[in-house]
């Protein structure tokens, strides 16, 4: 049972010949959980950090209004847990930061890859809001009895020169 985490995501993108969008960004993904039962409590906190690459094929909508559609592929650069546990009010905390490397030996695959769908808004010839959001298809860790995949709602600022 976990809730999503307020990340950030920056990047580049560019309107090809043949009207697809295709960009490369740095994306923040993450959850947190937490649990307690009979005086033990625990939080936790993951944070996922991806060098990405999307295709995205706009379907005008209305004017100044396209739905987006199209796939994305993610390759894991490192992360960060935090992890706070309690017992009768004694809590104990613990931070560890973790690269590729790290990753792969607690059975995690570096590539992510998923279904993206949404809207962007064109504000004026420059600027557009765009909103997505990411399906993750992928299991982000190697093994059968665990399933852990990444879902995440993008919201970004578009400027195109």
């Amino acid at each position: 049972d976990a809730d999503n985490l307020l990340g950030f995501r920056f990047g580049v993108e560019k309107t090809l010949t043949n009207g697809l969008i295709a960009g490369a960004t740095y994306s923040q993904r993450g959850f947190s959980s937490s649990d307690s039962e009979y005086g033990y409590s625990y939080d936790s906190e993951i944070t996922l950090n991806y060098l990405t690459g999307y295709v995205l094929k706009p379907f005008p909508f209305q004017t100044g209004i396209d739905i987006l559609a199209g796939a994305e592929v993610g390759y894991f650069l490192n992360g960060k847990s935090k992890d706070e546990y309690c017992y009768d009010g004694d809590c104990e905390g613990d931070t560890e930061d973790f690269d590729g490397d790290d990753w792969e030996d607690d059975d995690g695959n570096r590539i992510d890859y998923g279904i993206v769908v949404g809207g962007k808004y064109a504000i004026n010839q420059q600027i557009s809001i765009v909103g997505t959001y990411f399906f993750g298809l992928a299991n982000l860790v190697d093994d059968d009895d665990y399933e852990m995949s990444n879902r995440s709602f993008q919201i970004n600022v578009s400027y195109g020169f």
